[in-house]
């Protein structure tokens, strides 16, 4: 067995170099342009399909939210899609369906991303159609999507899984604005009024307050004036500063259990990582010390916490980058007899982390791994396009999707050791628990 491994590993490390040497990566060939009313346009040409992947990105999500209307980002992301004057509702989906395309839009914490996939001739009428819904929207049978969004929101709360991770989240952080959950609470979005809807829109759906992300087929000096065109007719608008409260390190151990009835214990452990804006060089090796530790069943917890120590069932580790500190944690299945055992076992994990040297073979491997996920998430033009747009708005670097391979390269031993010490080293942590 250990013979086969090592026959898999080299095939896959040959593999993976094949493929990072082939595939159209972020590098020099994407463009950034900035037009005259504060739009930034983002194209990469990728010539080897007719496809072309379109995104606009607005830096608004729940983090911008007053606290009486939370939940608004995502209930707007809903309404663009119910018309605007010159867009009849379900339009947008219609027109970009029957073109063979596929469309769509996510929330998070600090961003609203739409966008869509379709053929090249089809590329400015969808993204025409699209920037429309976006700033337009009329807000036009409210009452209509607000009870799919309250269905959602049902849904979402009841679901273990993101009960305990807004459990630890609310724990972890008193301050910081990613406590709060994407999608709001019941009593905010029934709250949540058409000028409302109206004053949020005029406050942060402006283009000076947007990237358009286009890539694939295409001539890169004959679509940016045509991009112009469809923007131009969008007013600007000052947008509010964002007030940004973060918490101290922390000085204690939290902890918060609840019960459900559930058949096993589920834990999440975890701790405050780097934000971009602020540790923009403690990224990678964060993102190296997460596939370090949980990434794949030959990474260190999946050994030593579920196979040897028998102390998890399933267990993975988790931090995604965001512009301000944002969670990095343990999440796992247990017996709930061995809670506190798999709790003991974790601070002696991470606090080894910070005094003890990776071994080069575990760096190494995160390493790979990280690199070759990265690059297979670029190997289509709508990943890609996905990648850009998250660098602009989180980092306001586009850049950095551009050297983060280069920069994964470079973790060293002392770097894993130096942020284990800086986000773990004083050994406090919050610890939820659902049974």
């Amino acid at each position: 067995m250990k013979i086969l491994n090592k026959i898999f590993f080299v095939c896959f490390l040959l593999y993976f170099l094949a493929v990072a040497a082939m595939a159209d990566m972020p590098d020099a060939n994407m463009k950034r342009t900035v037009f005259d009313n504060g739009l930034v346009v983002l194209t990469h040409e990728k010539h080897d399909n007719p496809l072309i992947s379109i995104h606009i990105w607005v830096r608004c999500g729940s983090i911008y939210e007053p606290q009486s209307i939370r939940g608004i980002s995502h209930f707007y992301e809903h309404m663009i899609f119910r018309g605007t004057n010159d867009v009849r509702v379900g339009e947008i989906n219609r027109t970009i369906e029957k073109w063979g395309g596929t469309v769509n839009a996510v929330t998070s914490k600090d961003y609203t991303q739409y966008y869509f996939v379709v053929n090249k001739k089809y590329a400015m009428d969808a993204l025409k159609l699209l920037a429309e819904g976006v700033i337009n929207t009329q807000f036009t049978e409210m009452d209509l999507e607000r009870s799919i969004v309250l269905e959602e929101l049902r849904s979402t709360v009841n679901n273990p899984e993101n009960y305990i991770f807004d459990m630890f989240v609310s724990t972890l952080m008193e301050k910081n604005s990613y406590k709060w959950p994407v999608i709001g609470y019941e009593d905010t979005v029934n709250a949540i009024t058409r000028e409302d809807f109206i004053k949020y829109q005029k406050s942060y759906y402006r283009p000076n307050n947007m990237c358009v992300v286009i890539v694939g087929d295409f001539e890169t000096d004959k679509i940016l004036p045509q991009v112009k065109d469809i923007f131009s007719k969008f007013e600007n608008a000052t947008v509010p500063p964002l007030k940004v409260s973060l918490d101290e390190p922390l000085s204690e151990v939290r902890r918060v259990q609840d019960d459900m009835g559930l058949p096993q214990a589920t834990v999440i452990f975890g701790f405050e990582g780097p934000g971009i804006l602020d540790n923009p060089e403690d990224i990678c090796p964060v993102d190296v010390m997460a596939f370090l530790l949980g990434w794949g069943e030959s990474s260190r917890f999946a050994r030593e916490v579920k196979e040897e120590k028998k102390l998890a069932d399933e267990l993975q580790v988790v931090y995604l980058t965001s512009r301000y500190p944002s969670p990095f944690y343990v999440w796992a299945v247990t017996d709930k007899n061995k809670v506190s055992l798999l709790e003991e076992e974790l601070r002696e994990q991470f606090k080894r982390l910070a005094e003890e040297p990776v071994s080069e073979k575990e760096l190494n491997r995160a390493r790979i791994l990280l690199e070759s996920s990265y690059i297979f998430g670029n190997e289509t033009a709508d990943g890609l396009a996905g990648t850009y747009g998250y660098y602009e708005i989180l980092a306001d670097n586009v850049d950095f999707s551009k050297t983060y391979v280069q920069n994964i390269r470079k973790v060293t031993q002392e770097d894993i050791m130096r942020v284990a010490k800086k986000y773990f080293g004083a050994g406090n942590y919050t610890i939820a628990v659902l049974k």
